[in-house]
């Protein structure tokens, strides 16, 4: 009985913004990105090479089976690291000097999901998030996002909403508008721009293929005070990152999803509170496994 409820459950949520709409749910996932300075559009900025990794939960709670209301925790680490050259000219000669950032960060999306009616889902989430550095949890991030689910029929829904995050170069509003769509048994597109757009295509029992459009805005904190050898302090740094993909997921057993994912940035943009770094757009390869249950 206690099974069948978690299923149920599982049926209704909708959750962070790696799962704003599909037609699976991941409870566990890891992931590694490495982006190489190589690319085949605007590549002719400042050399860059950034990698990535993630590693998130998703655990759903019920609050009251008559009212339909649940809360999902989605606990998440993640960590960035930047390698950008800049030219320095010295002696009527330039050289690249290449300097390295790395932003690592926990954050915490608690959301409450209510059923309102047989048509209608409301998804309420607030997003803490803790940029850690050298003196411990000092640096937090206040946001979340409203998100409605509107079922039109059996094989299409909408969604729309609103997501809000206090960046640390100002306030960041972004409407929100969604699909959850069946074409056939065999191809689905979802998602919530403009967080993540995917389309679905089933090979077989266990290989699933497509494509995906990614969009991703963040931000971190610089230093508090001006250094002696400084005339202004880097307040903030930016990250905006654009990417289109091919991918293939496998699964070896029945709930373990392994990916495979190959793609480029597009209008790649990395700047602090005292310049744009001018960064070129650079290919990228995604590796991913998941503790993943399908509906």
């Amino acid at each position: 009985m206690k099974n069948s409820k978690f299923i149920i459950l599982i049926l209704f949520i909708g959750l962070n913004e790696s799962a704003f709409s599909q037609p699976y749910i991941d409870l566990f996932s890891t992931q590694y990105v490495s982006s190489p300075d190589a690319g085949v559009h605007s590549a002719n900025k400042n050399p860059d090479k950034t990698t990535y990794y993630n590693i998130a939960f998703n655990l759903p709670f019920e609050l009251s089976n008559k009212k339909t209301i649940y809360l999902i925790l989605s606990p998440t680490y993640e960590s960035w690291s930047i390698n950008i050259g800049t030219p320095l000219t010295q002696l009527n000669q330039t050289y690249t000097v290449t300097n390295k950032y790395t932003f690592p960060s926990f954050s915490l999306p608690a959301g409450i999901l209510f059923q309102v009616n047989k048509k209608w889902k409301l998804m309420c989430t607030i997003i803490s998030k803790y940029n850690i550095s050298l003196n411990g949890f000092e640096d937090r991030q206040l946001g979340g996002y409203m998100l409605n689910t509107i079922e039109r029929n059996k094989n299409l829904n909408l969604k729309w909403g609103f997501y809000y995050n206090k960046e640390f170069f100002g306030d960041f509003f972004v409407p929100l508008v969604g699909i959850d769509w069946k074409i056939n048994n065999r191809n689905k597109i979802f998602g919530v721009l403009p967080s993540r757009l995917i389309y679905e295509h089933q090979l077989s029992e266990t290989v699933y293929a497509g494509g995906l459009f990614e969009t991703i805005t963040t931000s971190y904190p610089g230093a508090p005070e001006t250094p002696s050898n400084q005339t202004t302090a880097v307040h903030w740094y930016r990250i905006d990152d654009n990417k289109v993909s091919l991918y293939i997921d496998y699964y070896p057993v029945k709930k373990i999803a392994l990916r495979l994912e190959m793609g480029h940035s597009i209008f790649r943009r990395i700047r602090n509170s005292l310049q744009d770094f001018q960064v070129n757009d650079n290919i990228y390869f995604r590796l991913q496994a998941n503790y993943r249950l399908r509906f």
